[in-house]
């Protein structure tokens, strides 16, 4: 990008893919990118958000993160989180239009540029992505007497879902999408709660390639990167403690198709699973899920 302006804690550039404004806070980046990469805290600094809701439990931003937002004309527009790049930015679609992409910049120590890039055909929303930045900037510098942040952040309202449902693209599968030919049934099991909670996630664990991002006694979130070209699928898994069920979800961060490799990693987790995990069958042998 080649800045144009950018004096004192303001700037404006602009760059191939569109205009961008920022602003300068007296924050580490770490806090900058909690604040807006965390759906809870965008009705507190977005001028043009005034409620959010969420597909699934995360309401930190992830690739295929799914929702509405309600607008302060009152109505409400569905997004999807389209790119993440964990601690420097992220990007969404709105309505399914490309629409503003946020970033943050670490300026020297204590010092973060915030930065919003909009479309070019969508310049005049510039000024509102930069009454943004300065609330950003209000709320990163707003302490208590103990040094925190000032404000709360809003809760976000949840659809009632375990997993998130799958988007337009043909490259997920999901316990809980709307669409039938995209749903695969969650993962049933007898016994103990809990040793079926922890077998699944010792099965997730000992998959090839496979990552830990979040787990909790609930819910967890795996990455998964493929062998030969290196991209990334995300697994997420949420128990259902009073239906004695895990839900599961699948799905590729690019692309549109992905050949079944999503169903078929479920699939293979569910026969590790029953044969594992769920008491429906004795212990033995299994195919490891890839």
């Amino acid at each position: 990008m080649n800045r144009l302006f950018r004096k004192g804690f303001l700037g404006v550039g602009v760059g191939r893919e569109g205009l961008e404004v920022g602003v300068m806070a007296a924050a580490e980046a770490e806090e900058a990118w909690d604040l807006i990469s965390d759906a809870r805290w965008w009705p507190r600094w977005g001028p043009s958000v005034r409620e959010v809701r969420v597909e699934g439990a995360w309401s930190r931003v992830h690739e295929g993160m799914a929702g509405r937002v309600r607008t302060a004309l009152g109505f409400w527009l569905p997004f999807e989180i389209h790119h993440v790049a964990s601690g420097t930015s992220w990007d969404w679609k709105v309505a399914g239009v490309n629409a503003t992409s946020h970033r943050v910049e670490p300026e020297g120590r204590d010092q973060t540029w915030v930065w919003f890039r909009v479309p070019f055909w969508a310049g005049p929303y510039a000024v509102v992505c930069l009454a943004a930045g300065l609330q950003i900037r209000s709320l990163l510098q707003r302490r208590d007497a103990r040094g925190r942040r000032g404000m709360k952040p809003v809760d976000v309202k949840r659809r009632r879902r375990f997993v998130a449902d799958c988007p337009r693209r043909m490259n997920c599968v999901s316990s809980e999408a709307s669409d039938p030919g995209r749903r695969v049934p969650p993962l049933r099991f007898e016994g103990e709660t809990a040793a079926a909670w922890r077998c699944f996630v010792r099965i997730l664990e000992e998959m090839p390639r496979a990552t830990v991002v979040k787990r909790t006694d609930s819910r967890v979130h795996v990455a998964i990167r493929s062998g030969i070209w290196g991209f990334v699928d995300d697994l997420e898994g949420a128990l259902d403690a009073k239906n004695r069920a895990i839900h599961i979800r699948s799905a590729s961060r690019k692309g549109y198709w992905d050949l079944g490799v999503n169903r078929n990693r479920v699939e293979a987790i569910r026969a590790a699973f029953v044969e594992r995990c769920s008491g429906q069958r004795k212990a033995g042998p299994c195919p490891k899920p890839h």
